[in-house]
């Protein structure tokens, strides 16, 4: 092998190596305890991330779920989470994703969304105290710090923010959370903060909710059947298995398993709540 074909092959294989520093595989459960600049791709359901570091990407989304089911995303105190455009990303429609937040998940430039959870299904995100989600960007189509999917459910005990040009962010196109679906929750705990709008939330408000119930789940398998029997529509909740939406007209007098006391009515905010 000649001089020029062998520095050839070596330039190559540099930057094969590059581009391999910046695609990790995700298949099974990981901890990130060294800081990165690798996109984190889950190629598995039920995978947990859990981030002590900090994981910072520069060429676009940083995790990415794709089409994944029960994917966990835990960024710990002090941890951060940051990218140039689509921070956290379904590329495709994910089914129950659920991101824990004690940290800072945020985009560095104006261009680009945050968590991008909009084509989902069920998403749960949890933003603790000390958790700080920030959003910036100025473009025309329009990015927000939480895009929230059908069913999902946000709690926020930390500080979701949205800028436009350094104010918060004030129209539909520049939101704080975007709520998609009339089934999502928005929850809004004491002491939290939320810079920006809730996108679509008058619209939501003039769609009629879901009525929620709660149950045992020893008594889950006759409740369900009793209500098929009935021609009800209902939906479990992805991630509290003991709460059905019910989106059909119901007579809850003529179910006897209701008249039984075998499950109670109750909106999801107070279900999803500690006590």
């Amino acid at each position: 092998m000649d001089y020029k074909n062998f520095l050839f092959y070596l330039a190559c294989l540099v930057i094969l190596s590059a581009r391999m520093v910046f695609a990790v595989d995700v298949s099974a459960d990981k901890i990130i305890n060294t800081d990165t600049t690798a996109t984190q791709t889950i190629s598995e359901d039920n995978v947990t991330l859990t981030n002590n570091a900090n994981l910072s990407g520069s060429s676009g989304t940083i995790i990415q779920l794709g089409g994944t089911t029960g994917t966990t995303i835990i960024n710990n105190a002090g941890a951060t989470i940051s990218s140039n455009t689509q921070v956290i990303r379904c590329t495709a429609a994910c089914t129950n994703p659920t991101i824990i937040n004690s940290g800072t998940i945020k985009v560095t430039t104006t261009s680009g969304g945050l968590i991008r959870f909009d084509g989902d299904t069920g998403a749960l995100i949890i933003n603790n105290p000390g958790g700080v989600i920030q959003g910036v960007g100025n473009e025309a189509n329009g990015h927000h710090a939480v895009d929230l999917g059908g069913s999902g459910t946000l709690i926020n005990r930390g500080t979701i923010i949205r800028t436009k040009d350094g104010a918060p962010g004030n129209n539909r196109l520049h939101a704080s959370v975007a709520i998609t679906s009339a089934d999502s929750v928005v929850i809004l705990k004491d002491d939290s903060i939320l810079v920006g709008i809730l996108n679509n939330f008058l619209n939501t408000l003039q769609t009629r909710p879901p009525i929620w119930i709660r149950f045992q789940e020893k008594d889950s398998e006759k409740i369900l059947k009793e209500l098929r029997s009935a021609n009800v529509r209902f939906q479990r909740h992805s991630q509290l298995k003991t709460a059905i939406s019910i989106h059909s007209k119901i007579n809850f007098h003529t179910i006897a398993c209701y008249r039984n006391g075998k499950f109670e009515i109750q909106d999801l905010s107070s279900q999803l709540v500690a006590p």
